[in-house]
């Protein structure tokens, strides 16, 4: 049972016992009754599911409240645009390109977007916890009227991208979204979940390494970034700038890799 300053606890309530011992147990957490019986442990966060799904609540949160996905929520209308390889984030992993990794995937946003767009994804997460939640996520979309075309578009995998890459045949491009660097002078806290990965999952500190290992994987790498933040493998091939963030896409000249282990 963990102590006072237990970091996170699974209650295993709509995931059902044996996915919630599986998940207790990927992140060495003690599982629990229940939410109140989670807190009194003193957990920071504790992952639990409702009817709306699987998801992590933090300090204060209420049950409902928490961070959880919901892919349905995209507009897939082909006039609104989300699902255009002209956006940026489609022409950073190049719109020619068939099948994508996605080696951050977060809580799966852009992994969606990519689907979205036509692209066949990988979605890598290292996170178990992380990775619960987006599967859940994709569950319930995939019972949703026209999104289980797009959500089957998707292959969810847990774990290191570095280590998983050799297993991944066809890579086109590779998209990298680490953990922006916080800024010199925050003017607001980041959006919640932001917050909430980075207590879980920790700060991106081998992010220099995923991309220098995406290089070896495929001959395109598009790496997110704030428009603040340096590049993180030197002098990319080109950048597409969005609104917000900015693309720095790495094509090598040839593909680097030649044998893919199966």
């Amino acid at each position: 049972m963990a102590g006072p300053n237990c970091q996170l606890g699974i209650v295993a309530d709509r995931m059902g016992a044996a996915a919630g011992e599986l998940l207790a147990e990927a992140c060495a957490v003690a599982m629990y009754a229940s939410v109140d019986v989670a807190r009194a442990a003193g957990c920071a966060f504790v992952v639990h599911g409702d009817a709306r799904g699987v998801e992590i609540l933090g300090l204060g949160d209420l049950p409902g409240r928490g961070v959880r996905t919901d892919f349905t929520s995209l507009d897939i209308r082909t006039g609104a645009g989300n699902c255009s390889r002209r956006q940026p984030l489609g022409r950073a992993v190049g719109r020619e390109s068939v099948r994508v990794v996605d080696a951050t995937a977060g809580l799966a946003g852009d992994t969606v977007l990519l689907a979205c767009m036509g692209y066949h994804v990988v979605a890598i997460e290292r996170s178990p916890v992380l990775a619960a939640v987006i599967a859940d996520g994709l569950a319930r979309a995939r019972d949703v009227a026209g999104f289980a075309e797009m959500v089957n578009r998707i292959e969810l995998r847990v774990g290191d991208a570095r280590e998983l890459f050799s297993s991944i045949s066809e890579i086109d491009a590779v998209y990298v979204d680490p953990m922006f660097p916080p800024k010199r002078r925050a003017s607001a806290l980041p959006p919640k979940s932001v917050q909430v990965i980075r207590a879980i999952v920790g700060d991106d500190i081998d992010s220099t390494e995923l991309v220098a290992a995406a290089q070896r994987a495929a001959r395109r790498v598009a790496v997110k970034r704030p428009k603040y933040a340096s590049p993180l493998a030197g002098e990319p091939s080109h950048t597409i700038e969005s609104k917000l963030v900015r693309y720095d896409v790495y094509i090598a000249p040839h593909p680097i890799r030649t044998e893919v282990s199966s």
